[in-house]
Formats: C-alpha cells, structure tokens, sequence
C-alpha cells in the first residue's frame, strides 16, 4: 500500500520570510516541509525551534552543483557535504542535488563532461551516506539532465547506493519524458518526488525565466499524475511527496491549498 506524506517547497512565496511560509505551509496541513538549512548554518536553534512550533518535519534541502569543472569539482562537493551534515540534527535524512546552470541555445554536452558530472555526484553520495544521509537526483528542464536520454545516463553511470532518484514530474514532461513509465522503469532508485504539474514541452519555452504559461496547479495541467499516482501504489512506494510550483496567478495559499487537497484525492483513490 502507498504510504507517502506531503511536503511544500519554499519557491512558490517568492519574496516571503522562510518564517512566514512555514507557518503558512504548516497551516494549509502539509506535514512537511523543504528548508533552505544553509540560512541557519550559524543558528540552527531557530530552525529547530520553527519546526517544533509548526509542527512540521524537515523533508528535505535543495542543493546544485555544476561539477563538471575539474578545477572547482571538489570544493562544490565539500559545500554539499557540509549541508548533509547539518540535516540529521533535524531528523532529516534526504538531501536533494540538482544541476546548476542552463543550458544555452540547447548546448549538448560531451560524454567527459557527463562522466565528469556522474563521478561527482557518486563521490557526493558516498561521503554523505557516512552521516546516513540520502543523495536524490532533481532533473530539471532547461539543463543537463532534461530529457530521456539523459536521465538513462545518469542511472546508467552513477552509483543506484549513493545517487537515488529525486524525479520531478513536471520537469520530467517538459523534457519530453514520461513520467509514469519512467517511475516504472527506476522504481527502486526513486527516493523522493518533486510532484509537479505543467504545460507544454521545453523547446517550446525558450528558457526558464520565460515559462509563464507553464507551471499550474496539480490536475490543472497536462501530466499524468493519476498514472503515477497507480504506478506508486503498485510499488506499494513509501516517501514524501513534495509540492513545488514555480509560478501561480493565485495567492500562493490559494494555490497550495488546492494542490495539496488534489493530491490527497488521488492518494485516496488510487493508493490502496
């Protein structure tokens, strides 16, 4: 049976104090939340404090990284390793990497700058597994890892120990991906999910920052979010769900709200 509690990402209260948005999130009645733990390297106790007072759980932080310049490789890898090592200090096990940068004029990047990439990534999971630590992978359109063919290199050439699957379902889309069949394909390696809804491919949006149009509230779009949601049950998968929207014509409880009750429908009926 599906056993899965839901988390809401920071990004979509831009501009509002962390403070604010989980007291907001925590009122809305998600059970978790996506922290950015570097702001409070020098005064955890707030954080700590601010999650006993809301009553919500540290899902998990988000984290980039290039990685593929030799020369910098291995002090982007001790920055992140130094924020794994804060997170079970709040009960936290899950640490999210994504990739860093967009690409420009739809690059495409050499097999060396991928080897260079997943052999960072793997070194990244291993350190941080020392502090029981989970590395999970975020694709995200517009970058290295976007479409199939890049997410089947990186399972292909990483570590399934060290580098788990973080998949973010509306970027998954965009990329020209599946979402559902992709989660059937890497069940075992998916650890977290970003569950997201979107419209439209991402050639079809020149780049981020241009994307208007594309992000939505959950069943407001065109990803199968019911299929995943029976693929998850299937795997009888157990984890967090994490709420991220980029971008809303709503108020922000407005739209989380929303989103966070259409995922407890779908939970009610596709997840037992």
């Amino acid at each position: 049976m599906l056993k899965v509690r839901f988390a809401a990402a920071p990004i979509l209260w831009r501009g509002v104090p962390f403070e604010g948005i989980a007291r907001e999130v925590a009122d809305i009645g998600f059970d978790g939340i996506e922290a950015p733990v570097t702001r409070y390297r020098e005064d955890r106790e707030t954080l700590r404090r601010l999650l006993d007072e809301t009553g919500l759980a540290l899902a998990s932080t988000y984290t980039s990284g290039y990685y593929m310049d030799p020369s910098s490789r291995e002090d982007e890898i001790r920055a992140v390793v130094e924020i794994a090592k804060l997170l079970p200090e709040f009960g936290c096990h899950t640490m999210i990497s994504a990739p860093q940068g967009l690409r420009k004029e739809r690059k495409a990047y050499s097999l060396w700058e991928y080897r260079t990439l997943f052999e960072a990534l793997n070194e990244i999971g291993r350190r941080i597994a020392d502090f029981g630590v989970t590395q999970v992978y975020h694709n995200h359109a517009w970058t290295v890892v976007e479409t199939r063919l890049e997410v089947d290199l990186l399972c292909a050439h990483t570590d399934p120990r060290y580098v788990k699957m973080g998949f973010d379902t509306g970027h998954l889309f965009l990329g020209w991906s599946d979402p559902v069949e992709l989660i059937r394909t890497y069940g075992d390696r998916v650890a977290y999910l970003h569950f997201k809804d979107a419209r439209g491919r991402a050639d079809q949006w020149p780049l981020m920052g241009k994307d208007d149009g594309v992000w939505c509230e959950l069943g407001a779009g065109e990803v199968d979010l019911p299929g995943i949601m029976r693929e998850l049950n299937a795997r009888n998968w157990e984890g967090w769900l994490s709420y991220e929207q980029d971008k809303t014509a709503k108020t922000p409880r407005e739209s989380a709200s929303e989103s966070l009750s259409y995922a407890k429908r779908l939970v009610a009926e596709f997840g037992g």
